[in-house]
């Protein structure tokens, strides 16, 4: 797809990430997603990884509870670089969209160059000027809701009646993103 083509052309990749900590060096431990046809609003694909931490012991234990990270449930974790080579053809000319993206894409971002690749360039960043904020939407439709008082995703969700299976995980925090991006379409 060319720089040209019209932005409504391209894929939604509704994306999150779960970290080791808050902390802006924090590892990626968790990286879930779907790709969604923006015509049609249907799901294509998921996609989810666990990302072999290089080392667990500077992690928040908060985080990796959060997350109910265990040696363990991470024992087909994958190293980050072949995780990302994976990654790049499905974020390819396509649109990133997520709840409160900002954080998910500055880390993101920070891995892919410590791995070698570059989003400095405009032509590198395969999201560049592509990044959908479901968290800016919702506070535009809904700042004026009194019993809106947080705009977390769980609050967002609990008005919206949206079930989350399983919070702090990638791609069910995904899930949650899209099915709360339609119902704010509708709003």
């Amino acid at each position: 797809m060319s720089e040209n083509e019209l932005f409504r052309e391209r894929k939604f990749v509704f994306l999150d990430l779960e970290f080791s900590s808050l902390m802006p060096n924090a590892e990626i431990l968790e990286i879930g997603g779907l790709l969604v046809d923006q015509r049609t609003l249907k799901i294509e694909k998921e996609f989810e990884y666990k990302i072999r931490p290089k080392n667990i012991k500077l992690a928040d234990p908060e985080s990796l509870r959060l997350i109910n990270y265990t040696p363990e449930s991470w024992e087909d974790s994958r190293p980050v670089n072949e995780v990302l080579e994976e990654l790049i053809p499905i974020f390819k000319d396509n649109i990133m969209v997520g709840f409160n993206i900002a954080m998910d894409y500055a880390r993101l971002e920070r891995v892919f160059f410590e791995n070698g690749y570059t989003f400095y360039q405009r032509k590198s960043d395969p999201f560049y000027r592509r990044r959908i904020d479901v968290l800016s939407i919702a506070y535009a439709k809904l700042k004026d809701e009194p019993q809106i008082k947080y705009f977390s995703l769980r609050e967002l969700c609990d008005y919206f009646q949206i079930p989350i299976k399983k919070e702090h995980s990638a791609l069910e925090d995904s899930r949650a993103t899209y099915k709360l991006f339609l119902k704010l379409l509708e709003f």
